[in-house]
């Protein structure tokens, strides 16, 4: 299958590997830039440290895991968010399921609230991880390391593929993703060309935006993980 990664470049770039190994051809279109904010980091002590993508530790300055915070319980969403933290130095790193409701129940069975919690997080975000942290008694502070700029047009190559049927499917990460999307594909006069697609979406949460476009073939990862989202895929 020809398959649509929207991806940030150096996620979808990862995402085409796995993609290759699964005898798919990968078609990349990141719809999103991840920029770093430049946000300093407040003086610690915390508790624990919170993530919720990986895009929050490759927006750290380079020597942030070099101080105190190094050692600090760091709780991340997924595996790969985990894998990405321990790479730049962390220690003691716990992983949730793919979901940040998941982080919260996990941070909450390690650290007894009253806690300070650091939450390196993006600027575009949904609240519900700090704001059902601070309902349990934590002190969340949020420092925001990223923004995920989302481009303004498909670009020419991918609409060209998507009106001449040369893309069989599409892979969607976030809801957000998946909302700019539909929102490109109907400024760029291909609402049936974007709803005739195989989408592949990581939650159901990700998927509404397809329904709303009135996509007819809709699968949804049983695990919120990027295995999860590929195993949705038929063999290559």
């Amino acid at each position: 299958m020809r398959v649509l990664v929207t991806r940030p470049d150096a996620e979808a770039q990862a995402t085409a590997r796995r993609l290759a190994d699964l005898g798919h051809e990968a078609i990349i279109a990141p719809l999103i830039t991840i920029l770093p904010t430049g946000a300093r980091l407040p003086a610690s002590p915390f508790a624990a440290i919170a993530l919720t993508s990986a895009n929050a530790v490759s927006a750290l300055a380079r020597d942030v895991a070099t101080d105190d915070l190094r050692a600090t319980p760091l709780f991340a969403v997924g595996v790969h968010t985990g894998e990405a933290a321990r790479a730049r130095g962390f220690l003691d790193i716990h992983t949730s399921q793919g979901r940040g409701e998941h982080l919260l129940e996990l941070v909450r069975s390690k650290v007894a609230a009253p806690a300070r919690i650091l939450y390196l997080a993006g600027r575009e975000r949904k609240p519900h991880f700090e704001a059902g942290m601070g309902r349990a008694g934590y002190e969340v502070v949020v420092v925001e390391v990223y923004q995920a700029r989302a481009a303004q047009a498909l670009p020419t190559g991918t609409a060209d593929a998507m009106r001449r049927k040369g893309i069989d499917a599409a892979l969607h990460f976030s809801r957000r993703s998946a909302e700019i999307f539909c929102r490109l594909a109907t400024a760029a006069g291909l609402i049936d060309s974007a709803a005739r697609l195989s989408h592949h979406c990581i939650s159901g949460d990700a998927a509404a935006p397809l329904v709303a476009l009135g996509a007819r073939r809709i699968a949804v990862a049983v695990e919120a993980s990027e295995a999860g989202l590929l195993a949705t895929l038929p063999a290559g």
